[in-house]
Formats: C-alpha cells, sequence, structure tokens
C-alpha cells in the first residue's frame, strides 16, 4: 500500500492490500497525531475568495502562498517554498452564492 510521505511514520498496523484504495479512509493513525480541519484555509477563503473566482489558490494556514489557473504548478511552486502539504483549491465561479440546489427534485 503506497503511504504519502506526510503521513509515514505516522501510521500504525496499515490495511493489508485486499482492501484496496478504501484501506486508506480507515487507517489507524499512530498516537499523537493531530488532523488538520484546514479551519484556518477554510476562513482565508470565506475572506478572500471572491478576489480570486475561477482560479486555484495555494494556501497554507491563512496565508496565500500563490494562485493562478495551474493547480500542479502551484503545489509545486509551494513545495519549492517548503510548505509540504498545500491547500490547493478552485475558486468555483459562483463563488458566494447561495445555494439551494437540494431542494430540486
Amino acid at each position: 500500500m503506497r503511504v504519502y510521505p506526510f503521513l509515514e511514520g505516522r501510521i500504525k498496523n496499515p490495511l493489508p492490500k485486499e482492501h484496496g484504495s478504501w484501506g486508506m479512509f480507515f487507517l489507524p493513525l499512530a498516537a499523537g497525531f493531530e488532523f488538520n480541519h484546514r479551519s484556518a484555509e477554510q476562513a482565508w477563503l470565506e475572506t478572500h475568495g471572491h478576489g480570486y473566482i475561477g482560479q486555484w489558490v495555494a494556501l497554507n494556514g491563512g496565508k496565500l502562498i500563490s494562485h493562478g489557473p495551474n493547480a500542479a504548478l502551484l503545489r509545486d511552486d509551494a513545495r519549492s517554498q517548503g510548505v509540504e502539504c498545500p491547500f490547493v483549491v478552485r475558486v468555483p465561479v459562483d463563488f458566494g452564492t447561495p445555494s439551494a440546489g437540494w431542494l430540486l427534485t
């Protein structure tokens, strides 16, 4: 099973290969591992996302690392700046627009 570099040493007893890719969602984490809920990045998007509609943004905590049309380039740029696992997301065109699409049948 492939283990991402930032998880090496944090996972104990990985699931056997026969569990397939779903196994990655159920890996027990070593004691002391803190899950990053990306709340600082979500807050940044809520406050500043309107200025980057239609673009990809790379964030680390509440800080914008870079933005542009290519997610892979942003990821690579962030990693070159020492950010091991940047938060890279595309700001949707309808960002900030209230949605009740779940009400439609």
